[in-house]
């Protein structure tokens, strides 16, 4: 189902190649969610 979001990617990638800031949050794709964390149990 790539075809649908080619628009939206699209739009990102012209906003940060202008140096714009993007119009979504991108943070949550960022590669910092793959750090483990520690969890005391």
């Amino acid at each position: 189902h790539g075809f649908k979001f080619g628009p939206i990617i699209g739009k990102l990638l012209s906003e940060l190649s202008l140096g714009e800031v993007p119009s979504y949050d991108l943070s949550p794709f960022t590669i910092g969610r793959f750090q483990a964390t520690s969890k005391s149990s």
